[in-house]
């Protein structure tokens, strides 16, 4: 038969698609046990589902298409697996690809961009669909197909044409999420997302900050059910890739992986990363298919274009290996793979950066565009649209508010009492803070909030609060270990805020070592689930960055990684959504079960995708800007030095989080923002203690002179020690050679200073250099074999490293 084109722009494949024998795959359980999904049901029925439509509305080409997929009389459930056609030169790969699938029986059609000729396809068992009118680019053609697709009603798979199903793909998807993914990662902390520290060693007390990372997902390969989050995502998408310099794998993991801000808005799709063991990305691919056992089967396999020993660009040598994997899946007389593919070993991770130091050290802060848009809209909340509607327990329109009150009576009538547009600003306190808390009520009282409550946990709060005047909700709690120092309470604040959410209301909550300067209501987007101020000092620690992980030996590039510094939990806004209640509900339970800080766990349950059988309650994030809802580091280290911001420029309030003299700061804030002095930040350091111009204060220090190094002390000091027994010649300002020489000598391109250790129990892990009048504290990265420099008299930092590029094994240190 030749091929139809019945309805313009799509090619019928020639032949029928039964034509093409049946893989025996499905007669073999040779699958991967990690391949039966986990469904979490309950995300599933929060899925917002597009409506079916009467008629298609996809354009004449698409609608012939689905029309040729999914006659009326034979589909009730439609699935459809997707790929796109770039070049003319992919002739073969796309034959592969098409009989894989169509041996399969998986409906199956495949984009074809502008300029390519379709009749080159022809005889490949696939439907062709072109679309030269939905883009400029193959791309942009790509997702503005996909968006088109979605919003007919169809669970889409896309696979590009490198990717060989080993089975019918479709009942090993979960269908629970917007998006089921493929990470660009192999190890599962990287593709669910994780906690990883960061270290500036010259803040002192605070200088341990944890950011969260996750992998880059690929494009090669992901699933999107027919919801209304996802058609958004495949549009916006589309727009990003209509300009031509725009990296696709960026472009989706930054919409699915990363929180809203300012004016920037995620549609907040529900996301899934396919498990690794069972859908194989091109590293994996490389690593595990050379050495498979006859039978081994996976759900899906990319095949990177690199990995090859012949010619690894080739399409040809592409298509080759594509059908040989093809016939290992799917023939009863399958032949061992292609010794032409070679192995690839898949490093830990950990080794990878045992050595390596943290970019996020050593990158000078970056403020634009915030600093412009805070200087212009006074920290109000700028025009934002495009985020998923949120799911309210009590629609907004809705008289029946709040709900739950036969269980909550006390807690209804107090926020019917109170509220303002169903929204309260709360704090939580016991009676180990009182004074600390009287400083904080006091100034939210002269901010004139209305709808501001504490929850008292404790009957002494409840008392100390009725003197003032302040309304409270009394609910006396424990926390797990039974202490009452901060921390501990502080684990109690999600099961206080379930209960607040649960009859209806929104919160604001709030730590009582925040200092406002304004009400933060007008301020607020309220367009997330949650949203929630940062522990990041500028753009790129605030909002996310990539983060990239060479792999040296690697045929696909190196890892790359969306990351950014933790939010903090004592300053976040939750909207009384049903996704909020659930994640509230399962920080509660990990706080009475787990030994875990409040706000690891509270940053992991809002940024980590859903995996195998850990489910996720799916909440849509935004973060505050850094520069109106800030942390004392942001303040103290950085923004006091920009006279632009600090003369015109009030935030909205400022969480004392980074240093430990907390009273004695929030008092001078105030000073500063309330009260007008403006010599009031003057007296403290960037990190830690009091500016004295000297060593005394900084970091754990607490005396300015500092003598050279003695044989007496260098046997006692175990890093002067090892440092001078290395020999070896460093680099510090990107300079050197520098010594570390006997008897505290110290030689460097500026000169010849000395070398000592630096008097304090909490600088094991530093020594000190005098250098032309300047005292240093070069505080060492033990592993890393690198140190960071602090300058005493100003607090200027500066870092040094190893001279050699291949640092030692043995720790400097400990």
């Amino acid at each position: 038969l030749s091929p139809a084109k019945d309805v313009r722009g799509v090619v019928r494949p020639a032949g029928h698609l039964a034509a093409v024998p049946r893989s025996t795959a499905a007669s073999l359980d040779t699958l991967s046990r990690h391949c039966a999904p986990s469904i979490d049901e309950e995300g599933r029925r929060r899925l917002s589902l597009v409506r079916t439509r009467d008629t298609c509305a996809a354009g004449i080409a698409l609608c012939g298409a689905l029309a040729e997929l999914f006659p009326a009389t034979t589909h009730r459930v439609r699935q459809a697996l997707v790929t796109s056609i770039s070049s003319a030169g992919e002739v073969e790969l796309i034959r592969s690809f098409a009989t894989v699938s169509a041996s399969l029986r998986v409906p199956s059609l495949a984009i074809v961009a502008g300029g390519v000729n379709t009749s080159a396809f022809a005889d490949a068992p696939i439907t062709i669909v072109s679309s030269p009118h939905l883009g400029s680019s193959s791309v942009e053609c790509k997702w503005r197909a996909l968006a088109a697709i979605l919003q007919e009603g169809v669970h889409v798979l896309f696979a590009d044409a490198c990717v060989v199903l080993g089975t019918e793909p479709f009942s090993l998807l979960a269908g629970d999420s917007d998006f089921e993914v493929l990470s660009d990662a192999y190890e599962v902390e990287d593709i669910r997302g994780h906690v990883m520290g960061t270290d500036d060693p010259s803040m002192g007390w605070s200088r341990y900050c944890e950011t969260m990372r996750i992998s880059y997902v690929s494009t090669s390969l992901f699933a999107a059910m027919p919801s209304t989050a996802a058609v958004a995502v495949a549009g916006r998408v589309a727009a990003h890739m209509a300009t031509q310099t725009a990296d696709e794998a960026a472009v989706l993991s930054m919409e699915l992986l990363t929180p809203s801000h300012d004016n920037v808005t995620r549609v907040g799709a529900s996301v899934r990363a396919l498990s690794a063991d069972c859908w194989l990305g091109a590293r994996l691919a490389n690593s595990r298919m050379p050495r498979a056992r006859l039978g081994e089967r996976f759900a899906a396999v990319v095949l990177g274009r690199g990995g090859l020993s012949d010619a690894p660009s080739s399409s040809a040598s592409l298509a080759k290996r594509h059908a040989a994997l093809a016939q290992f899946f799917h023939s009863r007389n399958s032949p061992t793979l292609s010794e032409s593919w070679v192995l690839e070993a898949l490093p830990q991770r950990w080794a990878l950066e045992r050595t390596r130091i943290d970019p996020l050290m050593r990158r000078a802060p970056v403020q634009e565009p915030s600093k412009s848009i805070v200087l212009q809209s006074h920290c109000d909340r700028l025009p934002a649209s495009g985020a998923r509607p949120l799911n309210f327990l009590v629609p907004p329109g809705s008289a029946d508010w709040p709900i739950n009150c036969e269980v909550n009576r006390d807690l209804c009538a107090l926020v019917q009492r109170i509220a303002v547009d169903r929204r309260v600003m709360a704090a939580v306190s016991n009676s180990n803070i009182l004074q600390m808390l009287g400083q904080f009520v006091d100034l939210v009282k002269m901010l004139s909030i209305p709808n501001f409550m504490v929850v008292a946990l404790d009957g002494a709060t409840g008392r100390f609060l009725a003197r003032r005047n302040t309304p409270y909700y009394l609910r006396e709690l424990r926390s797990r270990s039974g202490s009452t120092d901060n921390h501990a309470t502080s684990g109690l604040k999600f099961q206080i805020l379930a209960e607040l959410i649960s009859v209806g209301v929104s919160v604001l909550l709030s730590d009582v070592d925040v200092v406002f300067m304004k009400n933060p209501f007008p301020a607020l987007y309220a367009d997330a689930d949650v949203e929630g101020m940062s522990d990041g000092w500028d753009e790129l620690t605030t909002y996310s960055h990539t983060h990239e992980l060479s792999v040296a030996g690697s045929t696909e590039g190196p890892l790359r990684y969306v990351r950014l510094v933790a939010r903090n939990s004592g300053l976040f806004y939750v909207s009384a959504t049903h996704e909020v209640l659930r994640f509230l509900r399962i920080l509660a339970a990990r706080m009475a079960k787990e030994d875990v800080w409040d706000q690891s766990a509270y940053n992991q349950e809002m940024f980590r995708v859903a995996h195998s059988e850990r489910h996720t309650a799916g909440v849509s994030s935004r973060v505050m800007n850094h520069l109106c809802f800030m942390n004392t580091k942001a303040l103290f280290k950085h923004m006091r030095y920009d006279k632009a911001l600090m003369q015109h420029h009030r935030p909205v309030s400022v969480h004392v989080n980074y240093h430990p003299e907390k009273e004695a700061r929030m008092v001078s804030i105030k000073q500063y923002y309330h009260e007008g002095v403006r010599t009031a930040l003057d007296k403290w350091n960037g990190g830690e203690g009091h500016a004295t111009q000297g060593c005394r204060d900084k970091v754990g220090v607490h005396q300015n002179q500092m003598s050279a190094m003695t044989l007496g002390e260098l046997e006692k000091h175990t890093l002067a020690r090892n440092v001078l027994a290395a020999n070896e010649e460093w680099v510090w300002r990107e300079r050197g050679p520098c010594r570390f020489e006997s008897l505290g000598k110290f030689v460097s391109p500026w000169g010849d200073g000395t070398w000592g250790s630096v008097p304090s129990p909490w600088r094991k892990d530093s020594l000190h250099v005098t250098l032309s009048g300047e005292t240093y504290l070069l505080m060492f990265l033990s592993e890393k074999w690198s140190f960071v420099a602090l300058r005493c008299s100003d607090e200027e930092v500066s870092f040094g490293q190893l001279r050699r590029l291949d640092v030692p094994s043995r720790r400097l240190v400990w």
